[in-house]
Formats: structure tokens, C-alpha cells, sequence
């Protein structure tokens, strides 16, 4: 098999899932080691580096996540009408990984044109995540009430 072949053989849904949880995931991490210890992110392999980037970002990665979890299942439980409108694990990943990534480019934004210490850094992204979940619980009571749909939907989940 060549290498068109593999390339031909990936899944389109899975590429968009292993694309956002790099966009999410890897990304901002890879990006503060550069900016804040840029000595660590010359000298570790690549696979500590990956690993290292994920725990960077991963802690509001898995705070969106976890709200989103909670969320659907606490109205589920209240309201079992309610089951089946906020989406997959799918549409969760992709959401939260954007989410996640926007969270620390705008948080890079600002440190850069306030000239923002590391302490600042870190508050930004505290207080975007909070504003994101605030957003995220929303976005979950619109669900609930029917007044809003997932932000896409699968098409091999419809019977």
C-alpha cells in the first residue's frame, strides 16, 4: 500500500476529531512552552513535548468537557424528554477543542499587546473559561427547551 492509499483510507470524521483535539489540545500547549520556557520546548523529544503541550492545555479542556457531561446529564435525569438533544462525544470534542484553542489564542493575544506576565496569562485564560462555561450552560438550557440544535450532527447517528 502507498501513502495515497492510507491518506485514501481515512475515515473524514475521524480526521476532523484527531485535527480538533490537536487544535485543542496540542497546539496551545506547544505554543505557552515556546512563549514561557522556550529552553524546554528546544530540548524535549517530541513525545514528551506532545505530552507535556496536552497536560498544559487539558485542564480547560476537560472543565468544558466535564460541564457539558454534567449538564446533559443532570437534564436528562430532571427532564428524561430531553435525552438525545445535546449531541455525542463527537460533537463535544470538536466544540470544546475550538472552544479550548480559542480560549489561548485570545489569551496570547492579549498577553502580547498588554506585555501581560506569566500571572496574567494564566487569570485571561481563568476568566475566559469561566465566561465559556457561563456560555456552555446556556447553550444547555436552549438545548433542553428545544429552542436551539447541536452545533452539527452526524448523519451515520439517524436510524
Amino acid at each position: 500500500m502507498s501513502i495515497f492509499s492510507d491518506i485514501k483510507a481515512f475515515d473524514s470524521k475521524g480526521l476532523l476529531s484527531l485535527a480538533a483535539a490537536c487544535l485543542g489540545l496540542v497546539v496551545p500547549g506547544f505554543l505557552t512552552l515556546y512563549v514561557f520556557d522556550r529552553q524546554v520546548f528546544l530540548e524535549a523529544d517530541v513525545v514528551k513535548l506532545v505530552i507535556l503541550s496536552a497536560s498544559i492545555a487539558s485542564p480547560s479542556f476537560v472543565a468544558l468537557f466535564a460541564t457539558t457531561l454534567i449538564g446533559e446529564r443532570v437534564f436528562t435525569q430532571l427532564h428524561p424528554q430531553t435525552a438525545g438533544r445535546f449531541g455525542g462525544f463527537k460533537e463535544w470534542l470538536v466544540t470544546h477543542s475550538f472552544s479550548n484553542s480559542t480560549i489561548f489564542f485570545t489569551a496570547f493575544l492579549i498577553y502580547f499587546v498588554a506585555q501581560l506576565s506569566f500571572r496574567g496569562f494564566v487569570g485571561w485564560i481563568i476568566g475566559f473559561l469561566l465566561v465559556y462555561v457561563g456560555f456552555e450552560f446556556y447553550r444547555l438550557v436552549l438545548l433542553a427547551k428545544g429552542k436551539a440544535k447541536p452545533h452539527f450532527e452526524d448523519p451515520s447517528d439517524e436510524s
